[in-house]
Order: C-alpha cells, then sequence, then structure tokens
C-alpha cells in the first residue's frame, strides 16, 4: 500500500534570501527512523539530515537529538569555519549518546558566499550543476556513528551554491544511481524534483526499501 510522505520539522518550502528549500521525509520502515530539517539563520539557511541506525534500540530517538542539537546549536552559536562544524556534530554525539542510540548525520550550512558543513555516517550532501556532481561528504567516516561517544567528524568547505545543494540518506544514494539523481535535480523544480526522487527508489509495489529523508536547497 502507497504510504503518504511524512514531512517533518519544516514546511515544504522555505524561502531565506536568494534561497529556496523543500524538505521531504518518507517512511520505508516499521518506524520511521529519519529526521531532516531546514532553518533560517541569520547567517543563512542551515540543512540537517540524521538517520537512526537501524537494527537498533532508540534509533529514532537517536536521530531526534542530532537534529535538535545542530538546530539548537546552530541558533546559539556562531559557526565561524569548519572547526566549528566539527565541535557541534561531537555535541550532537554526546546528546544522541545520552539515548542509547545511535545515528548518521550530515548538516550544511549555506550563506552568499560559502557552503560549509560537517558529517558522520552514509547521509551525503552533494552539490549537483549543470555539468558535475560534488560530493562534498565524500570522505567522511561512515563509523563509529553519532551515540558512540567516539564519532570522527569530517568537515568540508565550498565556494557559493551555483546550482543545487542535495542533502539526504541512504535511502536515497543506496538504491540509485549518480546519474539519475542528477538528471531528475537539474531538469525539475524543487517540490518536484522531491518526488521524483523518491520515485527513483520506489519498488512497484509502492513500498520504500528504506526510509528516505531529502533537502533540496537552490
Amino acid at each position: 500500500m502507497l504510504r503518504p510522505p511524512v514531512l517533518i520539522h519544516n514546511p515544504d518550502r522555505v524561502s531565506v534570501r536568494q534561497f529556496a528549500s523543500v524538505v521531504r521525509v518518507e517512511r520505508g520502515n516499521p518506524e520511521l527512523q529519519d529526521c531532516a530539517a531546514v532553518v533560517e539563520l541569520d547567517s543563512g539557511l542551515l540543512a540537517v539530515v540524521a538517520d537512526g541506525a537501524g537494527g537498533r534500540s532508540n534509533a529514532r530517538e537517536a536521530a531526534e537529538a542530532v537534529v535538535r542539537t545542530i538546530r539548537n546549536g546552530a541558533n546559539t552559536a556562531a559557526l565561524a569555519g569548519t572547526s566549528d562544524c566539527a565541535r557541534l556534530l561531537l555535541r550532537a554525539d554526546d546528546e544522541a549518546l545520552k539515548t542509547g542510540g545511535e545515528s548518521t548525520g550530515a548538516f550544511v550550512l549555506l550563506t552568499q558566499t560559502s557552503i560549509m558543513g560537517a558529517s558522520v555516517g552514509d547521509s551525503e550532501a552533494w552539490v549537483i550543476s549543470e555539468h558535475e556532481i560534488t560530493v562534498l561528504t565524500k570522505a567522511q567516516r561512515r563509523k563509529p556513528c553519532l551515540g558512540t561517544g567516539a564519532a570522527c567528524p569530517t568537515t568540508f568547505y565550498f565556494p557559493a551554491l551555483a546550482g543545487t545543494l542535495l542533502v539526504a540518506s541512504d535511502g536515497l544514494f543506496k538504491y540509485t544511481s549518480s546519474d539519475a539523481i542528477a538528471n531528475v535535480v537539474r531538469h525539475a523544480n524543487l517540490d518536484v524534483a522531491a518526488k521524483e526522487l523518491v520515485r527513483l527508489v520506489r519498488y512497484p509495489s509502492g513500498e520504500l526499501p528504506d526510509d528516505i529523508s531529502i533537502i533540496l536547497v537552490r
């Protein structure tokens, strides 16, 4: 049976300065373990995705703790550089540890002049332009996850956004190709693109192989 999309933390579209964004989260597992949010900051736009580690207890609680910590930390502390991004993700590691669960975490801060952020796990952040894909999280460490107290964040920095930012959980990347993802993102508006990305991985039965979180920013 086709399940309706679950949208959390954020309405379908947010506009701040020159950015527009869409957040889409859909359930593929019996318990939804993905969380995603877009947050307007004085300095720009924050996009964050967390995917609770499947097969472990309190996975959802861990993902919620990661998103909450990054949202709150970004609102109260200046993210002046990549070292600040790493420290914020380590704080999320500590907060997730309190839940007894584990989670991935990837967040991106976009300003008018730069893109920077940090990640742990297998949720990813890409910049998709007309002719290339830049995987911001390419060097990230998949384990230890957030919630272990031993996570090792990998940071990234990129010039101002030229194209579309995609931040998503492995429910997208694991079940389709990079070319298919890029073709959808390049040739559709954000609302249509988010729906089409989900369609790429949906089974003919209407079920999804995993929870899926998608953030698109342009």
